[in-house]
């Protein structure tokens, strides 16, 4: 560092000569020093906002032209161009509205709204993200162990042939005590949920009004009713609608469980005319939580609609 008197021939001079010597003006006296060279400490924090830094521009220009000129209108209230309005939104640190790219820690949940998260690498720890390569891997390794890490003899274990033929036998094989585990399906339940389906006015089949009917026109339309738990139920009946010409057929199906199939229960049910409740049937124990009432064949009467003012599936 020199001090000047005269530098450059002048009475004071500031700036740079070339990119050797600075000429500054410092309490009062001139100085001509070496240019300061500022040191890139290239610190993990620096890389980081600088490769941030070139991501949101990569970002910006991505955008279409409809994109810029809506962040531009948004930037006019601070003062700001479009450009440097996203670059501060891209750069603030949770919550922005971007994530960021070079990983952190979230303060708070992440909804996909359906979409998917790709290339996950195979988890090494309890708490790392699973993917379903490395999913299928353990469930392979698993299914090729012997019964007995189980805890049980292999032999006392059985196969799934024979789980197949267990699982054919009879419903009332597997009937477990009513009340004890399922409630026993009674009208108020039956009820509870409208009915819903393909029908016009479906609800009116459980609605406990008899003066209005449920009106089929099309084979295999139906009502559905969900009982909202699993309930016992082994009898039905039918409120009639006048009409009918009674040479209609309703079958009524049940929600099977374990194959997640509607299963026939009851089928061969004509349409009833008379405007009363039929008397009970009593079928098959059935253990579920929705039935259909389905037309199989539509009823000649009121211009080919099959029509029900009432239906009951209780226990």
């Amino acid at each position: 560092m020199a001090k000047l008197k005269n530098p450059l021939l002048s009475l004071s001079a500031q700036g740079r000569f070339g990119k050797i010597i600075s000429f500054v003006r410092r309490r009062g006296e001139n100085i001509a020093e070496k240019k300061p060279v500022v040191p890139d400490a290239k610190t993990l924090v620096q890389l980081s906002w600088r490769h941030m830094f070139q991501k949101v521009v990569a970002l910006w220009h991505a955008l279409s032209a409809a994109e810029k000129l809506e962040w531009e209108s948004l930037a006019r209230p601070h003062h700001m161009t479009g450009y440097a309005y996203f670059l501060s939104q891209c750069l603030k640190p949770n919550p922005g509205i971007y994530l960021p790219l070079q990983g952190g820690k979230m303060s708070g949940d992440i909804d996909m709204d359906k979409n998917r998260i790709t290339k996950l690498p195979a988890p090494v720890s309890s708490q790392d993200a699973d993917n379903l390569t490395a999913r299928e891997a353990a469930i392979a390794v698993h299914s090729a162990l012997d019964t007995e890490v189980h805890g049980v003899g292999a032999s006392t274990v059985c196969s799934k042939a024979e789980l197949t033929d267990h699982a054919s036998l009879p419903n009332a094989h597997h009937t477990p005590s009513v009340g004890a585990q399922y409630r026993q399906a009674d009208a108020a339940l039956f009820q509870t949920t409208p009915a819903i389906g393909t029908a016009t006015y479906p609800g009116r089949v459980n609605d406990n009004i008899f003066n209005v009917e449920a009106k089929f026109d099309a084979i295999d339309e139906y009502a559905e009713v969900d009982f909202g738990e699993i309930a016992a139920f082994q009898r039905w009946r039918q409120y009639g609608e006048g009409h009918n010409n009674e040479n209609g057929v309703w079958k009524i199906q049940y929600f099977d469980i374990p194959t997640q199939t509607w299963t026939d229960w009851v089928t061969g049910i004509s349409t009833r005319a008379a405007e009363t409740w039929s008397s009970y049937s009593t079928e098959t124990l059935i253990y579920a939580q929705k039935i259909r009432l389905v037309a199989t064949t539509i009823d000649t009467g009121d211009g080919g609609i099959s029509e029900i003012r009432e239906l009951e599936v209780i226990y």
